[in-house]
């Protein structure tokens, strides 16, 4: 007898443990690919098996099971079904879960994803935007199976109350124009209702945006005469290595107003205005480097590691530059590397000397020039024929083979003779052709010998 209890109690406790196993939901509806409309009732249904206490928690997820809200909690249907009156939201990554009130475990959810369409959807503002008092702006909206007249509203305070912007609105369309009212706030929202189902046909801005009070200028506000604070005016400075403090005047290259600019050089210049709250700002009235060798660099700010405006050379006229800088300064960089230096020394020439050729030579284009050092001159040239000539005026003769002579600038064309004595030669000549008018030319000397330079000659030039 004793054996038979402990065999039933055995085959009691296997019957109870399979029965608790069994327990499932399964979901029917909405399982997957469905396309419902928001605001419209429609049926959740799912079956079940060793329900013993059909209570239900119903939730749905807009995301794909990211996050989930509630539908239902604590539903009783014994037959798996529940009537659900779909949200005004627009996704198609919807699912929907069922599980079982006493044991969470005990759930299924939707297979796949299906889509809801919602009927109203507000699409601005809907967050960040910055609409100032007293400026026109346009509310807009998404309608799908609207009534066409809504009600819109908007709040200063995050939604804590609501202020009517227009109800009725009739409209097919999905705009409205709305005068922003002067009521500044950094926690503003709209909220867009249909008058036919304002409970669910209704949309709030995701985010806050910005309402920012409209300001009238009363002074100045036309005709008034206001002197600026300023030092005194008028500098004028040349290009070099000297900072300097201003507010208006003329700056030039490092050749001053009257001449061309010197080769070989590298400078740094910096202005700075002398009320720290006022910026300097450059207009260039005339610009113009040999080439790409000599060039302007301009900088925002006191010094070459400010950010670099531009760099400038060749004809072309740099832009007006403002600084906005803290400081208000403008730093310039001046390069011209396009001529030879070759060192500096005591200059020779005879302005009596009687050149070979005298007979050709305007005595007004005699130049003396100096070795390592370039001598400009700027004419207008036509398609004729000119001729130049260097002539060592002191070069010894044991220099004269290591004399080099060089004529360069452009737009033109030059042929070249040397006449040479036994053991020197001491005149070069080049006869040119100009192929453009108003062009450049330049000369240059250098003597070499034993790392020493020779100085001293003289330059003609003629047609």
């Amino acid at each position: 007898m004793r054996n038979f209890h402990t065999f039933l109690l055995a085959t009691l406790l296997l019957i109870f443990a399979g029965s608790l196993s069994a327990q499932t939901i399964t979901i029917t509806s909405p399982n997957g690919g469905e396309s419902w409309n928001g605001c419209t009732a429609r049926n959740i249904t799912w079956s079940m098996s060793g329900i013993g206490s059909p209570y239900f928690d119903i939730d749905y997820s807009p995301d794909n099971g990211s996050n989930w809200v509630a539908v239902a909690s604590n539903y009783f249907s014994p037959g798996g079904t529940y009537s659900w009156t779909l949200p005004n939201i627009t996704s198609s990554s919807f699912l929907v879960r069922v599980k079982l009130s006493s044991n969470g475990a005990i759930v299924d959810v939707s297979d796949a994803v299906f889509t809801v369409t919602g009927p109203l959807i507000l699409t601005s503002p809907n967050g960040a935007q910055s609409w100032v008092a007293g400026t026109v702006q346009t509310i807009t909206w998404t309608p799908n199976g609207t009534s066409n007249s809504y009600k819109i509203e908007y709040s200063t305070n995050n939604g804590g109350s609501w202020i009517t912007i227009v109800n009725p609105l009739s409209t097919t369309g999905n705009t409205y124009n709305w005068l922003i009212p002067n009521t500044p706030s950094n926690n503003c929202l709209v909220r867009m209702s249909d008058n036919a189902d304002p409970s669910c046909k209704v949309d709030v801005s995701d985010n806050v945006f910005y309402i920012l009070s409209s300001i009238t200028v009363t002074q100045p506000n036309g005709g008034q005469n206001w002197t600026a604070t300023v030092g005194s005016q008028g500098v004028s400075v040349n290009m070099d290595n000297v900072n300097v403090t201003a507010n208006t005047g003329n700056f030039y290259d490092n050749g001053g107003a009257g001449a061309n600019y010197t080769y070989g050089s590298a400078l740094t210049k910096t202005f700075t205005p002398d009320v720290g709250t006022n910026k300097l700002r450059f207009y260039f009235n005339n610009f113009r480097t040999y080439n790409s060798s000599d060039y302007l660099r301009i900088y925002n700010g006191p010094s070459t590691a400010s950010p670099l405006i531009g760099t400038y050379s060749g004809t072309t006229v740099p832009p007006t530059v403002t600084s906005t800088h803290a400081t208000g300064a403008l730093t310039f960089y001046w390069v011209t590397g396009s001529g030879q230096t070759v060192g500096m020394g005591r200059l020779f020439c005879e302005r009596g000397y009687t050149h070979p050729e005298s007979q050709l030579v305007d005595r007004r284009n005699e130049r003396c020039i100096q070795s390592g050092l370039q001598y400009q001159q700027r004419f207008q040239l036509d398609q004729n024929r000119f001729r130049v000539a260097i002539y060592d005026r002191k070069l010894p003769m044991e220099y004269s083979q290591h004399a080099k002579h060089e004529l360069f600038g452009e737009s033109f064309r030059c042929w070249k003779r040397v006449d040479c004595g036994p053991k020197r030669c001491r005149i070069h000549h080049w006869t040119c052709k100009s192929l453009v008018v108003d062009s450049e030319w330049w000369a240059s000397m250098v003597s070499r010998y034993g790392g020493k330079h020779h100085l001293g000659s003289c330059i003609f030039y003629w047609r």
